[in-house]
């Protein structure tokens, strides 16, 4: 029997700012369709969005993608649903309503890839800031100009192959900073890509030992701040 991986997808309880959280499922003779992923649950007390005496919260699958860094893996986007089956209060993608086809978004998502161990953004100096101001990084080429450049191909190509809307990539006004574009597409489906977008991106960084930073503005002073432009 061939055996299938799903990573299950959510948004976690965490305010202001929620966290993305998954986990595996294996199943046995998988379809491969939305239809095909069963609902699930996990435990809402460790992601503050239950009590500890009534922790089960449910996850509904909403959409799915081919998983582009496992063999017979699959990404699935879920909405957490109380136990009754209704919507969580932390469940902002019920909230949308996606009745008109009409209007697309697009986001274009900044971010940068953080050097954990001197607490700046790949490519800055240990100790204070890059020899030259800001006005060279922007859509620049060059070892001079450009940090990460592989890992952003390497989050292109994945976006890609599962699937995604993703439309463009460019280094952006600060060193170490880049951007990437999904959409246009209706708002669920904007939203759940750039959302699974974001989750591969995690993943790489993990291989690289570096944080994604979507901070609005990391670095103080006369320095580019980041946003998700929609």
């Amino acid at each position: 029997m061939s055996k299938s991986k799903l990573e299950y997808i959510w948004l976690d309880g965490y305010k202001p700012t929620q966290n993305m959280r998954s986990k595996t499922k294996v199943i046995e003779n998988f379809g491969g369709n939305l239809k095909d992923c069963p609902m699930w649950a996990f435990d809402g007390s460790s992601t503050k969005q239950a009590e500890g005496g009534s922790s089960d919260c449910l996850l509904k699958p909403v959409a799915i993608y081919p998983d582009p860094d496992r063999v017979n893996g699959f990404l699935v986007m879920t909405e957490v649903l109380n136990p009754d089956g209704t919507p969580h209060e932390s469940n902002g993608r019920a909230t949308i309503d996606d009745d008109d086809d009409d209007f697309w978004f697009g986001f274009e998502q900044e971010y940068f890839f953080w050097d954990t161990e001197i607490d700046k953004p790949l490519g800055f100096p240990k100790k204070g800031f890059p020899s030259r101001p800001q006005g060279p990084y922007y859509c620049s080429v060059g070892s001079d100009n450009v940090a990460a450049r592989s890992m952003v191909e390497e989050h292109l190509d994945l976006c890609l192959d599962a699937g995604l809307e993703i439309s463009g990539i460019n280094a952006e006004v600060m060193l170490g900073q880049w951007e990437y574009q999904v959409g246009p597409l209706p708002a669920l489906e904007v939203g759940d890509q750039l959302w699974v977008a974001r989750w591969l991106l995690e993943r790489i960084g993990e291989d690289y030992g570096l944080r994604v930073e979507l901070h609005p503005k990391p670095i103080k002073g006369d320095w580019n701040g980041s946003g998700a432009h929609i």
